[in-house]
């Protein structure tokens, strides 16, 4: 039983073949949250390069002093997240029910189309982790989180853009994600300080362009326990989302697949129970450095004048140094799950 059909949801699903229900509250593909940017080898190994928007080969830093390109040591893409999430739904058998999750009892789901019973739960709801909550009240509020808004405009643009706290607002990044004939524009702050509209505004005026309908929310500052009792959780209910980068496609689908391959076992009685819920927690600790490094450089960046921000952002720049840092954090967590 898996509770999302969002990105990670549905990438431990496709581990799980038919043995596999997957409930949401929304129809799939319609809650996007995201901004969709992720490695093109990530996509590429969901079999989703349909969805592919634009290539980016060039991560655009703007600080309050200067504009410092870095080129990326591997292409990201922007994509579309509902032609996503159908590519990989069609890559699993099990069945998908519209629904609300109200209550859990035991290997029992309570939803408003009747009750479902799992031999395994996974909370892939996001961020208030509707099924981590029932069982430790108060979960999805226990940690830090960022929030976000988003707006789509007409503009073309190449490499991925992020502003470093732009005109001096105080933990604040924004960013502009091409995406072919258009562009996702957004404002996120890393204190969860919200509502942000009026900010978001005032961007796309220095900008010269106006948004139209927008969409956001929050995500996961930090990186959570893996389960929650006998409860498997993957994605942002997980707080799989690293700090600074903002970046949660790559290591949600990283963690997801692990965990599919887990319950695989698990169900296939290759393993037992416990030993998935250890194996399971053991892939995660293996890779909990980078995100407490992450969270740690987030820090210290904001702590910054705008002067030493600069001096920061150009002394990475440098291409032995910006080479060396990019193999870290794509060495942190692969970019491609490997195939089925």
């Amino acid at each position: 039983m898996i509770v999302g059909a969002s990105f990670a949801g549905l990438a431990v699903a496709r581990r799980l073949g038919e043995n596999v229900v997957t409930v949401d509250r929304k129809p799939l593909g319609s809650g996007q949250t995201s901004s969709c940017g992720a490695p093109l080898a990530t996509i590429e190994h969901l079999g989703a390069t349909g969805s592919v928007l634009q290539t980016h080969d060039t991560l655009v830093i703007h600080t309050q002093r200067a504009v410092r390109p870095l080129a990326f040591n591997e292409p990201f893409c922007t994509f579309d997240y509902r032609a996503l999430c159908e590519t990989v739904a069609r890559q699993v058998p099990g069945r998908l029910v519209k629904g609300n999750v109200d209550g859990l009892e035991g290997q029992r789901i309570s939803t408003t189309e009747g009750p479902l019973t799992g031999r395994a739960l996974i909370d892939a709801s996001g961020w208030r982790a509707a099924l981590g909550s029932r069982l430790a009240p108060g979960f999805g509020e226990r940690y830090p989180v960022f929030c976000g808004v988003e707006t789509e405009v007409r503009m073309r643009e190449e490499g991925l853009h992020f502003w470093i706290e732009p005109w001096a607002w105080a933990d604040i990044l924004a960013w502009v994600f091409p995406c072919g004939s258009f562009s996702r524009v957004g404002l996120g702050s890393y204190v969860g300080a919200h509502p942000l509209g009026a900010r978001l505004d005032e961007f796309l005026g220095k900008l010269g362009v106006s948004g139209g309908r927008r969409h956001g929310g929050f995500l996961p500052g930090g990186l959570r326990p893996a389960t929650v009792g006998h409860v498997f959780l993957v994605g942002d209910a997980a707080g799989h989302c690293f700090p600074l980068s903002g970046e949660g496609i790559r290591p949600s689908l990283f963690f997801a697949d692990a965990c599919g391959r887990v319950l695989g076992d698990f169900l296939a009685s290759r393993m037992s129970f416990l030993e998935a819920v250890l194996s399971y927690r053991r892939v995660v600790a293996r890779h909990r450095w980078p995100f407490g490094a992450l969270r740690r450089m987030q820090d210290v960046l904001l702590a910054l004048s705008p002067a030493a921000q600069d001096l920061l952002v150009q002394g990475v720049s440098v291409p032995p140094i910006a080479g060396r840092l990019q193999w870290a954090y794509d060495r942190a967590i692969p970019s491609a799950p490997l195939r089925l």
